[in-house]
């Protein structure tokens, strides 16, 4: 099953901002900063995937950029959360939110890390009553948050990495920095990724338990085509 994304027309837009949690006004920015009616600062900086805190010692200035970033993510929160008729039973969770590099560590600036460290990248998980990922309704997030949000790309992002096999997706968002007059461009990419490996551009591809096989065997074709290719160079 696959979808294609009508890409909205104006990439540069201006972003939409509750007055009552605007970050430009605010004198102290904290986890229970509020940036959206019912959706703290909080909920983006202890991912259940791996924990982050707030970055308190660069200043307002950056604690605010960090604020301004996040409007759009609070904005999903609150969206799916909300809408019953598409989510029912189903609570929207940031696996993973705000990093901060340990002391020493260096982070690529644009990376994967830098980023979640300025607000710009959240990696979502739909769970059910259980607290397990409803694969089903991820694929149909990541068309969702694609058709109803502004962002720089969507990820619907697959993978097999627990020891057991068991197929996991979870939704990675990444938006555009947002600058103090809320301004921004955005890219608007989609894409399917499996197992840390493209599969399509442009589109959303479903990945069924039942097709795990056959995706698996072209990660082998992949890793044999590069032996091969290997083995070729050595005996050049």
């Amino acid at each position: 099953m696959s979808t294609k994304v009508k890409y909205k027309v104006n990439r540069f837009a201006k972003l939409s901002v509750n007055p009552n949690f605007d970050p430009n006004l605010m004198l102290n920015i904290n986890n229970k900063t509020k940036i959206e009616s019912g959706i703290s600062i909080g909920q983006f900086a202890g991912g259940s995937g791996n924990p982050g805190k707030l970055p308190l010692n660069e200043g307002l200035s950056v604690l605010r950029n960090l604020a301004r970033n996040l409007i759009p993510h609070a904005q999903i929160l609150k969206k799916v959360r909300s809408d019953k008729d598409y989510f029912d039973g189903l609570f929207l969770e940031t696996a993973e939110g705000i990093y901060e590099a340990e002391e020493g560590e260096t982070v690529t600036p644009g990376g994967y890390l830098d980023l979640r460290s300025k607000g710009r990248l959240v990696v979502y998980e739909l769970l059910d009553l259980k607290g397990i990922i409803n694969l089903d309704k991820t694929f149909e997030l990541a068309d969702y948050i694609a058709k109803n949000f502004k962002y720089d790309k969507v990820i619907l992002d697959y993978d097999t990495y627990d020891p057991s096999g068991q197929l996991n997706a979870q939704v990675v968002v990444i938006t555009p920095n947002i600058a103090p007059d809320y301004t921004a461009n955005y890219k608007m990419e989609v894409e399917t990724v499996f197992n840390g490996k493209v599969q399509e551009s442009g589109l959303f591809v479903e990945i069924l338990p039942e097709e795990l096989p056959a995706a698996d065997e072209i990660i082998r074709e992949e890793i044999t085509e590069e032996l091969i290719k290997l083995d070729g160079d050595d005996l050049l």
